[in-house]
């Protein structure tokens, strides 16, 4: 990753309320003041969740980082991407429709969690993507400095890409048996059938079952108000 040490994932939502009250359902906090005007931040002590208003924002990666913003343009041009600069943010889009923007880490307040206080999703895992070309997908985050850590051959179904902060997993389109929106926010636990009947107990429903129609999932998705897939699955 282009010398990054904070990442948000932005959500883009139609109204903050709903969907910030249901992440605090789930057990996330949110963080004050908000990075951008308009926008606030939620966290479980480790994940930073972005919402920010759907006419001014799609679902995007934000990055965090010290590097001056027209050398790191340049560098990302000389690599062919297609790079933006705008309003003090650099910004190239990943296959599949995921805009990636870098900021400058000294024009903005980053707000930090006294603790980590895992949410009731558990631990995250990956920013899931749901893709039409893998191999393209792979190349436009291996030149963002991601390296692939799965699987250990070839696949031509679904590949991970990990930096130091943050996985990205690519799965192809149509590759994965269950509704997908991309991107997804996913969990692995082992006890993912315990947190999901708490869920359940708890009065917040699931999406989607896995199995489909199970009455004790093993696994589950979790959609927000404004659609926003959380896969719960079982760590392998």
């Amino acid at each position: 990753m282009q010398r990054a040490h904070h990442y948000f994932i932005n959500l883009p939502v139609q109204s903050s309320t709903a969907t910030a009250d249901w992440l605090i359902g789930l057990g996330f906090s949110e963080l004050y003041p908000p990075v951008i005007p308009g926008s606030r931040v939620f966290t479980d002590g480790r994940l930073h969740l972005q919402l920010s208003p759907a006419d001014r924002w799609r679902e995007s990666l934000l990055l965090f980082t010290e590097q001056s913003l027209d050398s790191l343009a340049a560098e990302l041009q000389q690599t062919g991407l297609q790079t933006a600069v705008q309003d003090n943010k650099v910004r190239v889009v990943a296959p599949g429709g995921l805009a990636v923007y870098w900021l400058h880490l000294h024009d903005y307040d980053i707000p930090l969690p006294d603790e980590a206080v895992e949410s009731r999703c558990g631990s995250f895992y990956e920013l899931s993507l749901e893709v039409a070309d893998l191999q393209a997908a792979r190349m436009f985050w291996q030149t963002l400095g991601f390296k692939k850590t799965m699987p250990e051959g070839d696949s031509s179904s679904w590949l991970s890409m990990s930096s130091p902060l943050l996985t990205i997993g690519l799965y192809k389109e149509g590759s994965c048996p269950h509704p997908f929106h991309s991107p997804a926010v996913t969990f692995f636990n082992a006890d993912a059938a315990e947190r999901l009947q708490q869920l359940r107990r708890q009065g917040i429903a699931l999406a989607h079952s896995l199995p489909e129609d199970s009455a004790e999932p093993e696994e589950g998705i979790l959609a927000s108000p404004d659609g926003h897939h959380f896969f719960l699955f079982k760590a392998w």
